[in-house]
């Protein structure tokens, strides 16, 4: 059963909010991992602020809405800094344990549960958040503010997202089980070790075992650059469902006018993929970014087989979030 997911901003924590706003994306998304075809997408004429919260969001949404019964997604260019965006976005915790006691009680869950994934843990820890809900009922209005920061986990502690190790010789992706539900750890029972969530919390944070994780993809110069990171354990066990590209100009931050070389690389790294090639999704802000890389797009899939044809699509944000409601489309644009 689908479950409605609702998100505010540590900003504003009372206004919880759905994603219309950023639902052509979501859609792109799923689309892309349904026919593997190649996408370039732009946001305007407001910006989405980098696309790593959007990627976050579409692992949070495949699960909730049960159209993915496990998910493996790669972000790309990788850098420590996209982390900061999705710390500012709180979950709610009361949704996340309804979508996750859905997934528990699914008569057949048999049927789409793989099991060398730790599908158990992830429901023992997400059902384990409606404590939450329930603590904070009786507090006054002022703590209540304060207790929402706190005890709403954020997107990025509800995601298992595992850094591109860097360091030849290292594996490519390390276990982060630190990350799992930091915050609602540190501040409440659930970080107690007679609490019995130390196996699920590790289980989750490990990139082989957890059912829907984001893997960080550097920004080579060159394809073979990214071979460790695309043969890692968890894609070759579990393949590469999506591929994110931020071309945003917060996502090309740190390779500013190298990113077409680098975007050249990934593609061709993924069009070498042993089994089944990923879609790319690339997020863009800007029209002239956004031409380049549809042609790289379109020269790529002119080249694979069977042929895939790219796609350009645009989203028409009205602010600068891809929360709240879906805005209305002017009639000039409509047409």
């Amino acid at each position: 059963m689908p479950t409605a997911i609702k998100y505010a901003t540590t900003a504003d924590p009372t206004n919880w909010s759905s994603i219309e706003a950023g639902s052509p994306l979501f859609e792109a998304m799923f689309a892309g991992v349904k026919d593997t075809a190649d996408r370039a997408i732009m946001c305007w004429p407001s910006k989405p602020g980098g696309a790593f919260v959007a990627t976050c969001i579409f692992l949070r949404e495949a699960r909730a809405s049960g159209r993915l019964a496990h998910a493996t997604v790669g972000y790309w260019p990788w850098r420590e800094g996209a982390l900061r965006a999705a710390r500012s976005i709180l979950v709610n915790p009361d949704d996340v344990a309804c979508a996750s006691l859905n997934a528990y009680n699914d008569a057949k869950k048999a049927e789409w549960q793989a099991g060398a994934l730790a599908h158990q843990s992830l429901c023992m820890l997400e059902m384990r958040l409606r404590d939450l809900v329930r603590s904070r009922a009786s507090s006054t209005a002022i703590v209540n503010v304060k207790s929402i920061v706190v005890r709403s986990p954020t997107l990025l502690e509800t995601t298992s997202v595992f850094a591109a190790g860097r360091q030849k010789g290292a594996h490519a992706y390390d276990s982060a089980p630190e990350q799992v539900l930091r915050r609602v750890r540190k501040y409440t029972s659930m970080g107690e070790r007679n609490a019995g969530l130390v196996e699920h919390v590790g289980a989750i944070g490990d990139p082989t075992r957890a059912p829907f994780v984001l893997l960080g993809l550097p920004a080579a110069h060159t394809s073979e650059g990214l071979n460790r990171h695309l043969g890692s354990s968890r894609v070759k066990q579990h393949g590469l469902d999506l591929v994110v590209a931020d071309l945003t100009r917060v996502g090309r931050s740190e390779i500013h006018e190298d990113w077409e070389r680098r975007l050249e690389a990934l593609l061709g790294a993924l069009d070498s993929i042993e089994g089944r090639r990923p879609s790319v999704l690339v997020v863009t802000e800007e029209s002239f970014i956004q031409r380049r890389t549809f042609r790289l797009l379109k020269g790529h899939a002119e080249t694979r087989r069977p042929k895939v044809k790219a796609q350009q699509l645009g989203l028409y944000l009205e602010h600068p979030t891809l929360l709240g409601p879906a805005p209305e489309i002017p009639s000039e644009i409509a047409r």
